[in-house]
């Protein structure tokens, strides 16, 4: 199967009257084709070619649908005039002033946020002042509490220390006390001996 290209042939962008039927076959041929393929494909060629030609109608229609003179003084008479695009100028004026108003009123209001904004951080930097003020006087209350609790402490060992000292003072003085009067006990008795109570009569 050979594959064909009219420009190998040197009859790229041909038309019919410029076309070599015998001669394109005679290509072929020196091509390696044989007479009857070589003359099945200039046949088809010359038939694809003669398709694609346009006719005299072809080109008087074509010639038809052309824009006329009076086509073309009706799209002149469309067109914008002078002082149609001096009204429109006149406008495109007008909405450039109105836009640039609206850019300076923006421009004003964005500078209004910027200002809120400023004053914003303003109150946020005070607020973290307050903030870490608030932390000095919570790490101060820490150590108070710490403090207190030592002393809370203390005085538990303290109050523990006194229970003590006083079982052991009352043990003391029970123990003391119950000498005295087992002293004063045997003092009675002997003085008893001594100078016996003699009823009375």
């Amino acid at each position: 199967m050979h594959s064909i290209s009219l420009k190998v042939w040197g009859y790229g962008g041909m038309n019919m009257s410029n076309f070599n039927s015998l001669k394109a076959a005679e290509s072929l041929q020196d091509a390696g084709f044989e007479v009857q393929q070589a003359e099945a494909v200039v046949g088809t060629v010359t038939q694809a070619l003669n398709e694609n030609l346009a006719t005299q109608d072809d080109l008087r229609e074509l010639s038809e649908r052309m824009a006329t003179q009076d086509d073309l003084r009706e799209l002149s008479e469309r067109m914008a005039t002078q002082d149609d695009l001096r009204e429109l100028s006149s406008r495109l004026e007008v909405l450039e002033n109105k836009v640039a108003v609206f850019d300076s009123r923006l421009d004003a209001i964005d500078a209004r946020f910027e200002a809120i904004d400023h004053k914003f951080e303003a109150v946020n930097t005070r607020l973290d002042a307050i903030d870490h003020k608030f932390e000095a006087v919570n790490t101060r209350l820490d150590a108070i509490d710490h403090k207190f609790e030592a002393i809370n402490t203390r005085l538990d060992m303290l109050n523990s220390k006194i229970d003590n000292l006083a079982k052991d003072l009352a043990q003391k003085l029970t123990i003391r006390l119950g000498g005295v009067l087992l002293a004063a006990i045997v003092l009675l008795e002997v003085l008893n001996r001594i100078f016996p109570v003699v009823p009375a009569p």
